[in-house]
């Protein structure tokens, strides 16, 4: 699941009464645009409920649902999405076919309180298990066999828990990473546009979520410095005197915000710009090289088709279809 690959990946998403709707975008969102901006399907989803039947949501919205919920059916990925008493909408006949999930499964996932249901299927036996800050204390003294981390996602072997409708976002991210490279999960998450506090006229697509969660000023000029110099690229060293801060620290604010180190990062913003253009122009590949700061289209070739699993020719045919 979380392997570079360019093969299609189906995930299922088993809902139980009263879930959250944000919870459920949290999980298809990244997937749908990572489908857009690839132009093909990269990613499709099955939607399963206890009986089959439209689920009603805490926001009075109904979900309809692909099939029954059956553990044997596909070796699909699992994502429980549950309710805020998601014990309660959880049926013997569910909690049955739970717990019989894990002989058929590649992995299963609990999205916030989707680690009830899967704790009580004894999904979660002496795993370590990311919970809603609300419910850690009370998860951990009902189900003394989970290791309840503070943390926002956590992967233990094929057991992956998010605390939340962010990380789990964050965790979607990761995925799609792992399967189709940074850059392209970067492309991703900057259509998700977060607005600042006391900055709401200033909406601007940011890299990743967890600029917004660092709240770093230097940070943010740094990226600004990387967004207005593409076709120049400057040095690290450069942008880390406009920030303020030696070169190694940059290094590690990039790598603990961001997960990549600011050579890399910057790459991929150019990587993305130049993916932007193949896609929504008609200018020779040459000229996009050279916009996105590539002294050759030999060089920017081999960079795009490392990053991306395929040549800038590739991209603009298939965006063309």
């Amino acid at each position: 699941m979380f392997s570079f690959t360019s093969v299609p990946l189906e995930i299922e998403v088993l809902l139980l009464r009263q879930c959250n709707l944000v919870q459920l975008a949290s999980v298809i969102e990244p997937l749908r645009v990572a489908n857009r901006m690839a132009s093909r399907e990269l990613y499709s989803w099955h939607i399963s409920t206890d009986d089959g039947k439209p689920i009603a949501t805490t926001s009075q919205i109904p979900i309809p649902a692909d099939s029954a919920f059956d553990p044997a059916a596909r070796v699909a990925p699992l994502f429980v999405v549950a309710s805020y008493a998601p014990l309660t909408a959880l049926s013997d006949n569910l909690l049955k076919s739970l717990s019989q999930a894990r002989r058929f499964r590649d992995a299963i996932i609990g999205i916030e309180n989707g680690v009830w249901p899967m704790a009580e299927a004894g999904l979660l036996n002496d795993r370590k298990v990311a919970a809603h800050w609300e419910d850690a204390d009370a998860l951990a003294a009902h189900y003394p066999f989970l290791d309840v981390v503070s943390q926002r996602h956590v992967i233990d072997g094929n057991r992956i828990t998010a605390a939340g409708s962010l990380p789990t976002l964050d965790m979607m991210l990761e995925l799609i990473r792992a399967r189709q490279g940074f850059a392209f999960a970067m492309s991703v998450s900057r259509q998700f546009i977060y607005t600042p506090a006391g900055d709401v006229d200033n909406l601007s697509p940011t890299p990743m979520p967890g600029v917004m969660r660092a709240g770093d000023e230097r940070l943010a000029t740094v990226l600004r410095y990387m967004e207005d110099n593409l076709e120049t690229p400057v040095s690290i060293s450069y942008l880390a005197k406009q920030a303020g801060m030696s070169t190694r620290r940059l290094h590690m604010l990039f790598t603990s915000v961001l997960g990549a180190s600011p050579k890399r990062y910057y790459l991929a913003l150019r990587l993305n710009a130049a993916r932007r253009q193949l896609v929504e122009s008609h200018l020779p590949i040459v000229e996009i090289a050279t916009a996105s700061g590539f002294a050759s289209q030999a060089g920017f070739s081999a960079c795009y088709r490392s990053s991306f699993g395929e040549t800038p020719s590739d991209t603009r045919r298939t965006a063309a279809i």
